[in-house]
């Protein structure tokens, strides 16, 4: 006969018990006094931005469900459909779409008929003629126009739908192993979020050719909820790169006139009169040098920029506010652009396979804005940038050369925004804090499982 001995579970050794009291303590103490102003999610409600019929108001609470009086069709846009095709699909006929259409302007009328793949039409019909008596164009979960029927007047007016999202907070890091995007999905980031991320840096950080493998980020943000599920990633509102060593911190700030921008704790500017390169997703192909044998030449001369290989169609910006001071073919640099930056810069941008369309000589542009793409237009053997950065006329090496140094916060909001620095980085150190001593604790729950099992 054999017996069956239950035994009592071990007790966690003392150092276990203190580390998971402190977990514990750290993430109560986070949660309840987090100084972050909008930790608690919450929905804001704005107005509409056009006054709403009452068929509107009738559809706006869920936007989705039908009323007892009538009933609803809901048809997914597919690529290459035209709303007449979208209209005998849904089995309502062509004859009144071009009703409806006929008492809408030539604004309104290129509204409802832009449709794209990610677009929903629903169809509100009544349930005994089929009368179309609303039909909205769902392009996503927060926007919408709506076309209703008003039976006194026997008419069909538009009318704009905006649904604010309720806002969730989230945190997220990473260690960097090869690339920042690579990194950013290990996380649990979107491609659009680590795009955010490495715009804030984009001034202080060449994240192609600064980063190696142990650097890390940290990112506080926004999620975006409607009816309960997420829609999409917000803004970022406080993020952290160690690169090399080095830390560099970026926190959004909205001031008192409303104006949106990243700056660093002691209040600089994130944004520099120069973005460090003008194109993203590239390899220095050629650098900056005196002397340097030409490819297509077979000669040797100065090489007065650098060259950033990159696909062709790759978009190039500008990267600095400036005037259009050249815009056409230029011998061996082929398709080319250059720009004057205030008096003393000026930059320019060779080998493109086609400029951005509407530019000439003589536009302003701003900083970041597309100005063209790359190519192998000119004396080349392959698609890239060649960009050059003169100062006072003369050829500067763009990757070395000392440029203005970041604009402060005005002096009126200093006060304000500094008690939101403040706040900002007891956050993300909070956030990193629960972070780290969550990874102890599941590395203590592991270590606890495997003596337990050698026992």
């Amino acid at each position: 006969m054999s017996t069956t001995h239950t035994q009592a579970p071990k007790r966690l050794k003392k150092r276990h018990l203190a580390l998971a009291s402190a977990v514990a303590s750290v993430a109560g103490i986070f949660m309840l006094g987090l100084p972050l102003q909008e930790v608690a999610a919450k929905r804001i409600e704005l107005p509409l931005e056009m006054e709403l019929s009452d068929r509107a108001q009738e559809w706006l609470p869920s936007l989705n469900q039908t009323t007892a009086s009538t009933r609803e069709k809901m048809i997914d846009i597919q690529g290459g459909d035209t709303l007449a095709a979208v209209f005998e699909r849904a089995g309502v006929g062509v004859g009144q779409m071009y009703q409806m259409l006929s008492f809408l302007s030539t604004e309104e009328k290129k509204i409802i008929t832009d449709l794209h793949p990610d677009h929903k039409l629903h169809f509100q019909l009544d349930p005994e003629t089929d009368k179309l008596l609303a039909l909205r164009l769902e392009r996503s979960p927060i926007d919408s126009t709506l076309i209703t029927y008003h039976k006194e007047d026997q008419a069909y007016q538009v009318s704009d739908l905006t649904r604010e999202p309720e806002y969730h907070f989230a945190y997220k890091e990473g260690t960097i192993e090869s690339t920042l995007f690579s990194a950013g999905e290990r996380a649990g980031l979107t491609r659009a979020t680590m795009m955010r991320l490495a715009e804030i840096f984009a001034w202080d950080i060449d994240f192609a050719l600064d980063i190696r493998p142990g650097d890390t980020f940290r990112v506080v943000y926004r999620e975006e909820f409607v009816d309960g599920y997420k829609y999409r990633d917000g803004d970022i509102l406080v993020a952290q790169v160690t690169i090399q060593g080095q830390t560099y911190t970026g926190i959004r700030y909205q001031d008192s006139q409303d104006e949106i921008a990243y700056y660093t704790p002691e209040g600089k500017s994130m944004r520099k009169a120069f973005l460090r390169n003008p194109v993203d997703f590239y390899r220095i192909s050629s650098n900056f040098q005196p002397e340097r044998y030409h490819p297509v030449l077979g000669v040797k001369r100065p090489h007065r920029g650098v060259d950033f290989a990159a696909s062709i169609g790759t978009p190039i910006k500008s990267v600095g506010k400036g005037k259009i001071v050249s815009l056409g073919w230029k011998g061996g640099y082929g398709r080319t652009v250059v720009i004057q930056h205030g008096g003393q810069y000026s930059t320019l941008y060779a080998h493109m396979s086609r400029y951005q369309k509407g530019l000439k000589a003589g536009d302003s542009v701003k900083q970041g804005q597309v100005i063209g793409y790359v190519g192998k237009s000119g004396l080349v053997t392959g698609p890239h940038l060649h960009y050059e950065l003169r100062v006072n006329g003369v050829h500067k090496n763009p990757r070395t050369v000392e440029l203005p140094k970041a604009e402060p916060i005005a002096a009126a909001e200093k006060t304000r925004f500094l008690r939101y620095s403040e706040s900002m980085m007891s956050s993300i150190q909070g956030y990193a804090l629960a972070s780290q001593l969550a990874q102890a604790h599941a590395q203590l729950m592991a270590t606890k499982g495997r003596e337990e099992q050698t026992l």
